[in-house]
This record gives C-alpha cells, structure tokens and sequence, in this order.
C-alpha cells in the first residue's frame, strides 16, 4: 500500500483519507467516483443535520491523490472566515457513524433513513469487484467497510435482506478446490450432514491448500448465512488451520513418558482438595 500523505495533525481540520482496492488489482472509474460521490452526500447531509441549515459552509477539496493500486484519497475542508463550525464537527460523527452501522444494525447519531440510504450505496461496491473500502482519519483506527453495512441498513430502514453476515469459523472435510474463477474457491462439507459451504480465500491460501484434499480443515472469515434458517452458505476465508487426526494426536501413554508432575509432589487428593477449594 502506498504511503497516505496530506493528513494533517491539527484536530481542528482533520481530512479524510478514502482507500479503494480492486479485485485483481483493478478498480473501476465507475466504482471510485460512486465512493467519492456518496462519502460527500454524507458529509453534506451531516452538516445539515448539525447546524440545522441547508447552506453549507464546508467545502471540501482534494489534498492528495495516489497513482497506483490501491487508490488513495485525500479530502480536506476550508470554511469560510466567520465560519464558526470546525470540520471535525462533522467528520467525528461521519467516522463514528460508520463505525457503528459496520458493526451491528444500530442508527448512528444524525443517520436518518437518507443517510443511511447513502451509506449503504457507499458500500454496494463491495459486491461489484471492489476488494475493500476504507477510511483513514488521523486519531482513529483505520476502518475498512464490509458488507455488513448493506445489510444492518436494511434492517434498520425494514428492507430486511434474504441474507447476513457475520465473522465465525466452521470446520469440514475439504474435498474440492477451484482456481479456475475471478477468485480461487474450495468446498468444505459436514462429516455427518454433508452440507457444504463455499469458501472464497486468496491464492496464496488455496496453494497451500493443495495437499489437504480430504483431511478436516478450520477456516475463519466472514460468512454468508441464509436468514430464514441461518444456513452457512460462503465464507471469505481469512485463515485457516489444518485439524490433526486422532491417531497424530498425544496419547496417554505418550503423557506418562514425559513425566509431568503436575501435582509437585502432593498428594493427588490434597491437590484436587485445593482445586475445589479455590472455586
């Protein structure tokens, strides 16, 4: 990633910093100025609703732009002289905001539904081959966008989706493995059930993967659930971990070779007695 330049470290005039990755390193023009767009709509909108004005008084201009992949940036706001609205008056709930509507379905402070409408066409790149969507503001986290945010607005305006998502890990016998698409995928399926669940990783993960064919496998990401029954149906695979079998694992035995003495010297009844006791 490039380095981000031209936030400044005064709190009275913070800029925003938008960073935009595309899948397979490239990014529609169409995509980013979608970005661009709403992020202003907002910024707008939030100042309305703060000073309860329909003039602006901030204006916000370019202060730094990046060349390559990922795309980065930078806006910064001037306020006419006289004007008594600070910019982080706006940009602090704006980030807050967002924050709050990327980790659960909970209106933000100044969101109505028309800004919520907004902020969930800021995100809909993310379902039309934008990797990532993020925002940096000198002080605070950087916070990537996911697509959680699509579906908390539509709970929150009752346009419930047929589906949601959220970060958990699932376990299965890998069986397939498919490099062929935009993105290489792999199946996992449920010993039992046989259910199967679609799991997108990066290449680097399904190269490592090729020599796990049929043994059990852990993967941790972010997941798509069907809602009217919480099927799992994908995950975007973050990581993973390879379940030894059984017969791999340490045995009795093996523990008794080490002799681990784990009671230092006590007497098995007295340490269990210290163990209850100090519940």
């Amino acid at each position: 990633m490039p380095p981000i330049t031209g936030i400044m470290t005064s709190k009275k005039d913070p800029n925003i910093t938008i960073i935009m990755g595309g899948k397979e390193e490239r990014l529609t023009l169409h995509a980013f100025l979608k970005v661009v767009r709403e992020t202003l709509d907002i910024l707008n909108g939030m100042e309305q609703r703060i000073t309860g004005q329909e003039i602006l008084q901030l204006n916000w201009e370019i202060v730094d732009i990046s060349k390559s992949s990922p795309v980065s940036l930078t806006l910064s706001a001037v306020a006419p002289k006289g004007s008594r609205l600070p910019a982080r008056k706006v940009v602090e709930p704006f980030y807050k905001g967002l924050r709050t509507i990327n980790r659960q379905a909970r209106k933000p402070r100044f969101f109505d539904n028309q800004l919520l409408q907004k902020t969930k066409r800021l995100s809909s790149p993310l379902k039309d081959g934008v990797d990532f969507i993020e925002f940096v503001i000198e002080g605070e986290q950087p916070l990537r966008l996911s697509s959680r945010v699509i579906d908390n607005v539509e709970r929150l305006t009752g346009k419930t989706s047929r589906f949601y998502y959220a970060d958990s890990c699932h376990e299965g016998i890998l069986e397939i493995i498919d490099v062929h698409g935009r993105k290489p995928e792999f199946f996992i399926f449920d010993r039992l059930t046989r259910d199967g669940i679609r799991c997108y990783c990066d290449p680097e993960i399904a190269q490592k993967l090729g020599s796990t064919i049929t043994r059990r496998i852990r993967v941790f990401g972010e997941t798509k659930y069907r809602r009217k029954d919480h099927k799992p149906l994908s995950i975007t695979v973050s990581s993973y971990a390879v379940i030894r079998p059984n017969d791999e694992l340490p045995q009795i035995g093996d523990l008794h070779k080490e002799e681990i003495d784990i009671t230092r010297g006590q007497r098995s009844e007295d340490f269990v007695g210290e163990l209850r006791d100090a519940e």
